[in-house]
């Protein structure tokens, strides 16, 4: 069982393919002793895995909260963009007003290109 255990967690720490594990550890009826085997993992390196869990959950929560103050921004920029767009429209309106003095006509001609 022992033995079992070394051969186990050497073809998982060697062999990087989980199909290739799995045949490799059927094939020489080690598919019992994988929870050892886990057991002898997490004994081992249980404290930097826990370790680097927690790291990576600090790093999914500031990857949340970035991603969270972009949708926020996104958000205001599609707020900007349709108002721009409504003062846009405001000033085509205006432009087709015959009554205006051709200096208001200029003067709005180049709001629009802005």
């Amino acid at each position: 069982m022992d033995i079992g255990v070394i051969l186990g967690g050497m073809i998982l720490k060697h062999i990087t393919s989980n199909t290739k594990q799995n045949k490799l550890m059927g094939l020489i009826g080690m598919r019992h002793i994988e929870n050892e085997i886990d057991k002898l993992v997490y004994d081992e390196y249980g404290d930097k895995l826990d370790e680097k869990d927690k790291e990576i959950e600090k790093k999914d929560n500031e990857i949340k909260t970035k991603d969270n103050e972009l949708k926020t921004k996104d958000k205001k920029i599609d707020e900007l963009n349709q108002t721009n767009e409504e003062y846009k429209n405001k000033l085509k309106e205006l432009n087709k007003t015959t009554n205006l003095p051709p200096e208001a006509k200029k003067i709005i001609n180049s709001m629009m290109l802005l």
